[in-house]
């Protein structure tokens, strides 16, 4: 997670975001975007085993403070395609001990040259509302003077960062307490490989930390599949064995694979359909050539990616996945995508970059009207028909973000 304020030709304004880089400096920078520059000060940097979820949590809850709207791309304005929606003009932390009223001002105000109307205008200047303003501050002077009283001989931070740490603390008991009891069951159990029904031996030395890992993601309502010498299979065969169903419907992230690498895996487990309460579901970068009929019972998936892996097709079932509101397939084996992928009305990104055998689109895509990003392929084999080339059209004219990538 990184907080971080960015000088601009236009002003000051402050980024939110997370990454996987080693600095906000590579991250700017990646893709040749050459925007490092920017960063005036680094105001957070922090570790996160949700950051991605914690990162759209929070700009949720700033939403209506966004100075570029959440699918803003201007090209006139900072960070154009690289987090240009992920910018503020004022301090929403108070971490910046050097913001102030004026600036924050004039950033909203760079803003609204290149275009912007920013969401969050504050009072304008006319006399009327000096007026207005004057008696609020009037009426209201009591109740801040108070509140300044408090902030000051009440140690809420402190407070705060003791039920914190409280939670931190239990939260350790209860991995621990996992861990003992998933090692004392799994010590051997069935692999599944070869008619005789062997047995494999689970490696608890070596694998502790792997276990411990996968454990705070389950507790964290998401399950990371390791170590890495267990296949999918193997890991659901010892959680089910040592959590309740109703724990195990609560799980809503599935990675078994994700942008920078896979687990060879070429076939899923029946049981991974049982995940009813799963909303986001990462394949990437997997061996897996087929997704079965029972994907269609995972009704409360939102995330489908699918990137880097041997799928040509996707089932029918896929239409009846009425909240899935991502899909990726980038850099896949897909040749066709179903017609039911039109049922999908919920969709508002689809990613098919970079897919070589994807040669036309089914008819029916032209049904998805919540897109706001669609990525195709570039090679000269993909082509359009007329209306799907009208569809494309009208969603740029909507503010949608269309383009072909290799």
């Amino acid at each position: 997670m990184y907080y971080a304020r960015m000088k601009t030709k236009w002003g000051k304004f402050y980024k939110l975001g997370y990454t996987s880089q080693d600095s906000l400096e590579e991250r700017l920078n990646y893709g040749e975007k050459n925007d490092g520059g920017l960063v005036d000060r680094v105001l957070l940097w922090a570790w996160s085993d949700s950051a991605l979820h914690d990162e759209q949590r929070l700009h949720g809850l700033f939403h209506n403070k966004r100075v570029f709207g959440k699918y803003g791309k201007f090209h006139n304005g900072p960070l154009y395609k690289n987090g240009q929606s992920e910018l503020y003009a004022e301090d929403i932390f108070d971490l910046d001990p050097e913001c102030t009223k004026e600036q924050v001002k004039n950033s909203i105000k760079a803003a609204e040259r290149i275009g912007i109307e920013y969401r969050n205008d504050p009072i304008g200047d006319h006399p009327i509302w000096r007026v207005v303003g004057y008696v609020l501050m009037v009426a209201l002077s009591p109740l801040i003077l108070l509140r300044k009283i408090l902030e000051e001989t009440v140690p809420a931070m402190k407070r705060e960062k003791e039920r914190i740490l409280e939670l931190e603390r239990k939260r350790e008991t209860d991995i621990a307490a996992a861990v003992l009891e998933i090692k004392r069951k799994s010590t051997t159990y069935r692999d599944g490989a070869g008619s005789n029904g062997s047995c494999r031996i689970f490696d608890r030395a070596k694998s502790e930390n792997a276990w411990k890992k996968s454990l705070c993601d389950w507790l964290n309502r998401a399950l990371t599949v390791e170590p890495e010498d267990m296949t999918a299979e193997d890991m659901f065969r010892v959680v089910k064995g040592n959590f309740s169903p109703a724990t195990i419907d609560s799980v809503e992230c599935l990675v078994l694979g994700d942008a920078q690498g896979g687990r060879h895996i070429s076939a899923l487990p029946e049981c991974l359909y049982e995940l009813r309460g799963l909303r986001s579901l990462h394949l990437q970068r997997n061996e897996i050539e087929h997704l079965g009929d029972k994907l269609g019972q995972l009704v409360n998936l939102e995330e489908l990616k699918l990137g880097g892996t041997a799928l040509k097709t996707l089932p029918a079932a896929i239409g009846q996945l009425k909240k899935l509101r991502i899909l990726t397939a980038w850099w896949s084996d897909l040749e066709s995508l179903p017609p039911e992928i039109g049922q999908l009305s919920e969709l508002e990104g689809l990613d098919v970059s970079g897919c070589e055998n994807l040669k036309v689109l089914p008819s029916e895509i032209v049904q998805l009207r919540k897109i706001k990003r669609l990525y195709l392929p570039a090679h000269d084999d993909f082509k359009l028909t007329a209306e799907q080339q009208r569809w494309a059209d009208e969603l740029k004219k909507s503010g949608a973000e269309v383009e072909h990538y290799w």
